[in-house]
């Protein structure tokens, strides 16, 4: 049996932008998980939640007749369709997922369950085959997998994922991905344009995470924001140079100038969402921002807004913790997954 487990992450900058190619976001991972545990079993079978559901496989085709489990059916056909490319049997196998990233009523914190599950269910069946993956290689088949199922993705979710740790992430040239689109997996070994996924420290960023208790999907606007394209353009020519210089800051211990690049990118969130008419920064994440600026951080939402969580730079962590639960806002306990080895597991019994 493989023991795999894959970090929630969060935005720490540059959500929106990494819509367009070529622009950056930074993200850091937590250490709360879904874990996958895969063993050999006479057929295929999917446990989650404890409950069991039969996987159909037929001529290479994964089918599993429950609707909530569209993703984890996605990433295990992603998983044999490159298992097929490279001519490996398929063996029957027995996959529990186990979600860390709900609260006890299984509702959504927002911290990239979907990304998660992708990643940790294509990851498991590749080890339980014996397959060698690198991390870029495994971020390239999560992301070329999608695509040939027909959904697009910025790859930021998924490439924290992947890594671990914190990150700044540079979007591919999707251009030049869906025009190689017809070459399959044979461009997982090639050099994407833009890409670049770079490993930066982290010890000592103080990071707070409130949630808003509030879940949201993240689909929301992404026709209507790129339909706009001079004022999503301008977005970009304003926050992308942030990005870069909060890259800058982490890498040089910067901490000070960090929280100024945070505070000046959510006044550009803030503006996006006004010239849009969004509606992503929703009251009780203002409220988030504007008690965590109270207690002396820096403080935006992270992701796609509409609910979920907030961030705040912040030192001053029990004066917080006091303050967003007066408002309703709940500290969440974390700490920076550290970076994923290539090809890790847990253990292997």
């Amino acid at each position: 049996m493989y023991e795999i487990k894959i970090p929630g992450k969060l935005y720490l900058i540059g959500e929106y932008n990494i819509l367009n190619d070529g622009q950056s976001a930074i993200l850091f991972t937590i250490d709360k998980y879904i874990k996958i545990s895969i063993s050999h079993n006479p057929t295929f079978v999917l446990v989650n939640e404890k409950q069991t559901y039969q996987i159909n496989v037929n001529k290479g085709i994964i089918s599993v007749e429950e609707e909530s489990l569209i993703i984890s059916e996605s990433a295990m056909q992603i998983a044999l369709n490159y298992l097929a490319y490279l001519h490996v049997p398929l063996r029957p196998f027995r996959l529990q997922i186990t979600n860390q990233l709900v609260n006890k009523n299984g509702i959504k914190y927002g911290l990239g369950s979907s990304a998660a599950i992708l990643i940790a269910i294509i990851k498991s069946i590749l080890t339980f085959h014996h397959v060698a993956f690198t991390n870029l290689e495994l971020f390239k088949i999560a992301v070329l997998g999608q695509q040939l199922l027909g959904r697009k993705t910025s790859g930021g979710d998924l490439a924290a994922c992947v890594y671990g740790g914190v990150i700044c992430y540079r979007r591919y040239n999707y251009q030049w991905l869906k025009n190689n689109l017809g070459r399959g997996f044979e461009i997982i070994k090639e050099t994407w344009p833009l890409l670049r996924i770079e490993e930066l420290p982290y010890a000592d960023l103080k990071l707070m995470i409130g949630w808003t208790n509030s879940a949201h999907s993240t689909d929301a606007n992404l026709g209507k924001i790129l339909n706009q394209q001079d004022i999503f353009l301008q977005f970009v020519s304003q926050a992308n140079p942030l990005v870069i210089q909060a890259r800058d800051a982490i890498v040089n211990h910067q901490f000070q100038t960090l929280a100024q690049l945070i505070n000046r990118y959510q006044d550009q969130l803030f503006q996006f969402d006004q010239d849009l008419d969004l509606g992503f920064n929703t009251d009780i994440l203002k409220t988030l921002i504007h008690v965590g600026n109270a207690c002396g951080g820096a403080s935006k939402i992270s992701g796609a807004g509409y609910g979920d969580c907030g961030i705040s730079l912040n030192p001053n962590v029990s004066q917080l913790t006091r303050d967003w639960k007066k408002v309703g806002i709940t500290p969440l306990k974390f700490h920076i997954c550290p970076p994923l080895k290539e090809n890790e597991y847990v253990g292997k019994t």
